[in-house]
């Protein structure tokens, strides 16, 4: 049962990660990706939406720097493809 639990917690940080980054909110990205603060249900950071974009994608279309900055220092994977290419 806690498994389950753990793995409902951690979809809902990749949503919420992707939708943050949509949203341009650096800040609540980092504390979604903070080890310390959340353990093992932080975001995965190379999660996908249902049109294979990931939080990457999504900042570097607002054009946010610092984001990008953040997301690869962090290993996002640079080269990934969503559902159009």
């Amino acid at each position: 049962m806690i498994y389950y639990y753990k793995r409902g917690q951690k979809k809902k940080a990749n949503i919420e990660l992707i939708l943050m980054a949509k949203m341009n909110n650096y800040e609540k990205c980092v504390e979604l990706l903070d080890k310390k603060k959340r353990g093992d249900l932080i975001a995965d950071i190379n999660a996908k939406n249902d049109d294979d974009w990931t939080a990457l994608h999504f900042t570097s279309f607002n054009g946010n720097a610092k984001m990008v900055s953040f997301l690869l220092y962090h290993e996002a994977i640079i080269d990934c493809r969503t559902n159009k290419g």
